[in-house]
């Protein structure tokens, strides 16, 4: 699910390079660690940033999409429909608001 969280990153940042200040070797080391004593990669902690004019649910959508443990990020079926609401949710208040 973290790549769906980046995938939306692209979209609201009209298809940015994530993590650009970084090679690929630095991306891994910043985002990802190894755990010796599990031998599994494990969140670091690097995020890439919200991006501007993203919707509060949206964002919080990616922040769940990138979790630490795996186990606690949305499922596929829960991001998709998080972000699809979310994108309904501002949509429906943009049209408050122009009214």
């Amino acid at each position: 699910m973290w790549s769906f969280g980046v995938v939306v990153w692209e979209v609201f940042t009209a298809g940015a390079l994530p993590y650009s200040q970084w090679t690929n070797a630095e991306v891994i080391t910043e985002v990802l660690r190894r755990d010796p004593r599990a031998d599994v990669q494990v969140a670091k902690g690097a995020r890439l940033p919200c991006p501007p004019n993203t919707p509060r649910e949206l964002a919080e959508m990616m922040a769940l999409c990138w979790q630490a443990d795996p186990s606690t990020r949305p499922t596929a079926r829960a991001a998709v429909k998080g972000a699809m609401d979310a994108l309904l949710l501002s949509r429906l208040g943009e049209s408050d608001s122009e009214a």
